[in-house]
């Protein structure tokens, strides 16, 4: 048996993106809110079926 964990970061966009002009890519803002963060865990053991 062997564990796993990592953590990640909520977050949420603050603006909307802007309209693409023709032939373009969406333009985004690198401005964001923070909402935490959260610890992921994981359990493996793969000889007990």
């Amino acid at each position: 048996m062997f564990g796993r964990e990592t953590s990640k970061q909520l977050v949420q966009e603050t603006r909307q993106p802007q309209p693409a002009q023709p032939g373009a890519v969406l333009d985004y803002d690198y401005e964001y809110q923070r909402n935490g963060v959260i610890n992921i865990f994981m359990l493996l053991a793969p000889q007990e079926g």
